[in-house]
């Protein structure tokens, strides 16, 4: 039901490391992951937070990571997204490839 045991091993991180980031027990994140607790809100947004992930990709309600707050964007980033999402699927990796030789 949650990610947590996914995004806890994404970092390399053990059950007890992640208890001592967060100021939780150990078995508390061992019962979250394995479903034998369900946690209270004020912990899935603590541990949304930590992962710098949305609460609605924590809790399996979405694919997406995090949101983009669009208010944030320039034009430019705007109209940049708008001309990605009309390309196709070779054309998108065409243009994510340019762009990782430009980073690098």
């Amino acid at each position: 039901m949650f990610r947590l045991k996914e995004l806890r091993e994404e970092m390399g991180m053990s059950q007890k490391a992640l208890a001592e980031k967060l100021d939780m027990s150990q078995s508390a994140i061992s019962f979250y992951e394995t479903g034998a607790r369900m946690p209270e809100i004020v912990a899935c947004n603590k541990f949304a937070n930590y992962f710098d992930v949305s609460l609605d990709y924590f809790t399996k309600r979405s694919d997406v990571r995090k949101y983009i707050d669009n208010t944030k964007l320039t034009s430019q980033e705007i109209q940049l997204l708008s001309n990605f999402k009309k390309l196709n699927s070779t054309k998108k990796s065409k243009v994510l490839a340019y762009i990782e030789g430009l980073m690098e």
